[in-house]
C-alpha cells in the first residue's frame, strides 16, 4: 500500500527544517561544525529561496569561524545554488586572510602542516591540498580569479 503525502504536509516539513540563524550565530566552531554534515543533507538537493536562506545563514558562520576542511562542501553547495560571497564583506576578508596565512605555513619548508593547522579533536587538517580546493571554491563564490597562489614545495 503506498501513502500519498500531500504537499501541504511537505512544505510544513520544509518550514519546521529551517536553520535558524540566531542559534547558528551564536555556536561555537565546533559546535557548528559538527551539524554542518546534517544541515547541509536538510538542504539537500533543494534549490527554493527556503534553501539559499539557510545556506546564507552556515556561510556567513563559516566564514567567521572557518577556514577549515569541511568548508569545502559547504561551498559546493553554495555554488550549486549559486549563492555568491561580497568579496567586501569584513568576514569574507578575514576569512581569506586567515586562508592565506595558512596556506603560507602549509607551504613552507620542513613545516608540519597538518599539525599546525589541525589544532582540535575531530577536525580536518587544512593541508596545502585541500587549502587549494577551498581557496579555489572561496574564489569562484566571490566571482574572480584566484588573489593568491600556494606553492608546489612540499612540507
Amino acid at each position: 500500500m503506498q501513502r500519498l503525502v500531500n504537499s501541504g504536509a511537505v512544505s510544513r516539513m520544509t518550514a519546521a527544517a529551517a536553520i535558524d540563524a540566531a542559534n547558528v550565530s551564536t555556536e561555537r566552531a565546533d559546535v557548528f561544525y559538527a551539524a554542518l554534515g546534517e544541515r547541509l543533507a536538510g538542504i539537500g538537493p533543494r534549490i527554493d529561496a527556503d534553501a539559499v536562506h539557510d545556506l546564507r545563514i552556515l556561510l556567513d558562520r563559516c566564514m567567521e569561524v572557518g577556514p577549515r576542511g569541511e568548508d569545502a562542501a559547504l561551498l559546493l553547495v553554495s555554488k550549486r545554488l549559486n549563492v555568491l560571497l561580497d568579496p567586501e564583506n569584513a568576514d569574507v576578508v578575514a576569512y581569506i586572510a586567515k586562508l592565506r596565512k595558512r596556506a603560507k605555513a602549509a607551504a613552507e619548508p620542513f613545516t608540519t602542516a597538518p599539525a599546525r593547522a589541525c589544532s582540535g579533536k575531530g577536525r580536518a587538517p587544512l593541508t596545502v591540498q585541500n587549502g587549494r580546493a577551498v581557496a579555489k571554491h572561496v574564489n569562484d563564490r566571490l566571482g574572480r580569479e584566484p588573489t593568491f597562489a600556494v606553492s608546489n614545495q612540499t612540507a
